[in-house]
C-alpha cells in the first residue's frame, strides 16, 4: 500500500466576543483567539462579519453570574 500526504479545508465558525477600541483591532485579535482555539494559521482565518454589541454594557459580566 502507498502513503499519500492529504491536505483537507473545513468551515468552523465560532463567535468570540473581543474587547477593543476599534473595529479593526477586534478583528485582528478574533483572528488571533480562533487561530490559537483551532489551529490554524492566523493568515487563513477571515472575519465575516463583526458588530459593536448594543445591550447593557455590563452585559457579559452579567452572564457570566
Amino acid at each position: 500500500m502507498k502513503m499519500y500526504e492529504v491536505i483537507c479545508e473545513g468551515v468552523v465558525q465560532r463567535t468570540l466576543h473581543i474587547e477593543a477600541d476599534d473595529p479593526v483591532t477586534a478583528a485582528e485579535e478574533a483572528r488571533q483567539e480562533f487561530a490559537s482555539l483551532t489551529g490554524a494559521h492566523k493568515e487563513a482565518v477571515a472575519v465575516v462579519d463583526i458588530y459593536k454589541e448594543r445591550g447593557h454594557p455590563y452585559q457579559f459580566d452579567i452572564w457570566r453570574k
